[in-house]
């Protein structure tokens, strides 16, 4: 194969996965999950294509024959791209973090409430009692906090 043709090829799969990655950046902003697993999944797959492409133009004469124009047009396209993919790595890490903290203030609000249910009451019963004082549902509440 031709230095230009797979050049060509690789900024098709770039901007394929370009596009994918950009999506999914739009929608940890906007805090959608629906559509996340399918955007995953061909982020993957086009992933995995952009670093054969990666390798193969990496390999020692692949880009022989090509003009410095050429290439230093690839370098900008490269580190272009490489801006997305850090925005997409912090959108990732952040949308994570986030969940995270929000099973920790759910579990801890549940051992809270398990914790004041649990032990004997001044009767000396445990906790079954059925003279027990109305308690509602554990309800969490979740801010900006996260």
């Amino acid at each position: 194969m031709e230095a230009i043709e797979r050049i060509d090829r690789f900024l098709k799969v770039m901007a394929q996965l370009h596009a994918v990655i950009k999506r999914e950046n739009e929608l940890l902003a906007a805090h959608k999950t629906r559509g996340l697993a399918a955007i995953v999944d061909e982020k993957k797959k086009l992933s995995g294509v952009y670093e054969q492409h990666i390798k193969a133009l990496q390999e020692k004469g692949a880009l022989d024959g090509v003009d410095e124009g050429v290439r230093q047009r690839l370098r900008e396209r490269i580190d272009g791209f490489a801006e997305l993919l850090d925005e997409n790595r912090i959108r990732v890490q952040a949308t994570l973090a986030a969940s995270r903290r929000m099973f920790e203030i759910i579990a801890e609000s549940v051992k809270e409430y398990s914790a004041s249910n649990s032990g004997y009451g001044e009767t000396g019963t445990i906790g079954g009692s059925t003279a027990k004082a109305y308690r509602p549902a554990l309800s969490v509440g979740v801010n900006q906090e996260l």
